[in-house]
């Protein structure tokens, strides 16, 4: 069945998380308000995929950055204590790594 999941994110430099294979990540954003927001994640899902395993991670701006040789995807900014705590939501991008793991390599 295809359908829409949502994902509670907790604000942490990195987690993961379990999708169904192929998930396409929609969107991700704040819902509440104050220091009770959560941060939650949409995407469109077969739901008769296989699970695997989607690395999230969080930067914050200012901080120490993440390592250029790990391939990311930016889904999201987002902006906690009226702009002054800003975050920036990224998934790993592991297609070459899954691409290797078929492959045998």
């Amino acid at each position: 069945m295809r359908t829409i999941w949502k994902w509670e994110l907790r604000l942490l430099p990195t987690q993961e998380i379990e999708v169904p294979e192929n998930t396409e990540i929609l969107s991700v954003q704040r819902v509440g308000a104050g220091i009770t927001a959560s941060m939650c994640m949409w995407g469109k899902v077969n739901t008769e995929n296989r699970m695997v395993k989607l690395t999230i991670d969080i930067f914050e701006t200012g901080k120490p950055a993440f390592e250029p040789h790990v391939p990311r995807v930016y889904l999201a900014t987002l902006q906690y204590n009226e702009g002054g705590y800003i975050v920036h939501v990224f998934r790993r991008d592991n297609h070459a790594s899954l691409i290797e793991e078929q492959k045998g390599l």
